[in-house]
């Protein structure tokens, strides 16, 4: 992969500035030489709104640069197999494939150390948050069953006596409630003798549950599952729809959300306060994987708070190209395939191996030892996070990204840690290897977001807009009215009379559609109609 932000495998365009001259030229109309005006396109208005008679189709969507290839060379050769194995048997992206190997490794290993980086404060916990844009039919799913399986494995292990040792804790603590009420009634002793007495009674301690992964949680949620004892999690979902439409991601509750979780990133820790009760948590780890269809994903990308409040620039955003339409139907036992066993063996080992906690938590804080650079992990991370800081400041070649790019010196350090316990659970230090692979990955991150974040991205209507000018495309009459619209749209884009109007208004400003007045279609008359001015005419 190339050293320097130039070498991205994205096309970085900046417009070359016009001599004044030619920009009168261009606002006065240049065809007709110096001193002449172009007169502006004509309007008429409909229900008081102008519509352009006249005007040039204009890109709706801005269509982005092919998807950069995810960078393996450099990575452990378990990984590579590994993603080479679930493009073979799912035939999902191995972009994809490749993010969802590492979003599982990342969920192993966060329980069990943190990375410490000379020029920062602390270490930094092992925690990452990815984000894939894939649409519905890309195999996600299946995906995140090959990779995932050690999880669903670990998690019926300790399933299997949970049940169990939660009727116990029930009845046990009944007990303990009657206990406290009969030494709390008891007449014949003295309140300071009552107090030692239950302060002996030690309350039963409620199970922990047996989940690694949680789907469609709230804030609130998930730091009640980091209060009973679970200290490494991960949200991880196929359908992050569901979580970015669900009950945490309302107007009422996104910004507790997105704060809190910015916060377990951070450090670990989380808190929740409420009138009569506060909690808070430390010591804890939590990562998030979302595979999210495009049109929900916009939606996301394009909020302000979102993006102002640093949440999504912790984000590993990626898109990959869809292999859909060059799959094939064939037999495929992947779970059978040597190379997805050995991998499976690894993480479950690191499942399995004891997550260090703090003296006096009863097992429920995290207490981590930090992994060191060694001198040439350091000199990696050293040139890449001043390339970076470089590249982020005034016409930098990452200041349309600057928030993500800012970040992403941490989530490289965070990648490195995580790729060195996946080679040798009991590594101390971070070798120049796994920083190498982890930069590489890095700067893979930095072009994909360059690619999908460093433009405006489109808001829900604007995406409505551009599929309703797709649809006009295929429309079988050069005119169309307004009542065709709302009638024979697909459903997703049909609206009220008045939105449907809307809609048809943007498209003329688009240059879409333009106005033809009176004009027949289908053979029948109508009063306003409006020409499809098609890429192809």
């Amino acid at each position: 992969m190339p050293d320097t932000a130039n070498g991205l495998p994205v096309k970085i365009e900046k417009f070359q500035g016009r001599p004044v001259e030619a920009c009168d030229d261009a606002r006065h109309g240049a065809a007709g030489g110096p001193g002449t005006r172009k007169e502006p396109p004509q309007t008429v208005y409909i229900q008081g709104v102008p519509v352009p008679v006249n005007r040039d189709r204009l890109q709706i969507i801005v269509e982005t640069a092919d998807a950069p290839v995810f960078p393996l060379d450099k990575t452990p050769l378990l990984f590579r197999e590994m993603v080479e194995a679930t493009h073979e048997h799912v035939q999902a992206p191995r972009s994809l494939c490749a993010q969802a190997v590492l979003s599982g490794i990342a969920l192993a290993a966060q329980g069990l150390a943190n990375v410490d980086v000379p020029s920062l404060p602390e270490p930094l916990p092992l925690s990452l948050f990815f984000f894939a844009i894939a649409a519905s039919g890309e195999r996600k799913t299946a995906l995140d069953r090959v990779v995932q399986w050690p999880f669903s494995q670990h998690e019926a292990h300790l399933a299997e006596t949970y049940e169990e040792d939660l009727r116990r804790y029930r009845n046990e603590h009944m007990l303990w409630e009657s206990e406290r009420k009969k030494i709390t009634a008891d007449k014949k002793t003295s309140k300071e003798d009552k107090r030692l007495t239950l302060e002996a009674l030690a309350e039963p301690r409620e199970p922990v549950p047996p989940l690694i992964r949680i789907k469609e949680p709230t804030f609130e949620g998930i730091v009640n599952l980091l209060r009973k004892g679970l200290t490494s999690v991960g949200l991880f979902t196929s359908e992050g729809g569901q979580f970015l439409g669900g009950h945490g991601m309302t107007d009422d509750t996104r910004m507790r959300t997105m704060t809190g979780l910015s916060e377990l990133w951070d450090g670990g820790t989380a808190q929740r306060i409420r009138a009569g009760e506060v909690t808070r948590v430390t010591g804890r780890r939590v990562s998030v994987s979302l595979s999210v269809q495009p049109k929900i994903a916009s939606t996301f990308l394009g909020n302000e708070l979102a993006r102002d409040q640093g949440f999504l620039a912790r984000f590993l955003v990626m898109m990959p190209e869809s292999t859909i339409g060059t799959r094939e139907v064939r037999a495929a036992k992947s779970l059978e395939d040597t190379r997805i066993i050995r991998f499976h063996r690894r993480l479950i080992a690191m499942l399995r191996r004891p997550q260090p906690t703090r003296e006096g938590s009863g097992g429920m804080e995290l207490d981590l030892p930090a992994l060191p650079l060694d001198h040439g992990a350091w000199g990696l991370w050293q040139a890449f996070a001043d390339d970076v800081e470089r590249n982020a400041g005034k016409d930098g070649a990452y200041q349309p990204i600057q928030a993500s790019a800012l970040k992403m010196a941490e989530n490289v350090a965070r990648i490195a840690g995580a790729l060195a316990l996946f080679e040798d659970e009991d590594a101390t230090e971070v070798s120049a290897a796994s920083m190498e692979a982890a930069v590489n990955i890095g700067r893979f991150y930095l072009a994909e977001a360059l690619r999908l974040l460093g433009h405006e991205v489109a808001d829900p209507e604007t995406v409505a807009l551009n599929e309703l000018a797709n649809w006009l495309e295929e429309w079988p009459h050069p005119l169309i009215s307004v009542t065709h619209v709302q009638q024979r749209a697909p459903r997703a884009l049909r609206g009220s009379a008045k939105k449907t109007r809307e809609r048809v208004i943007a498209l003329c400003s688009w240059g879409v559609l333009t106005l033809h007045g009176d004009g027949e279609v289908a053979g029948k008359p109508f009063k306003e109609t409006y020409r499809i001015n098609r890429r192809t005419a």
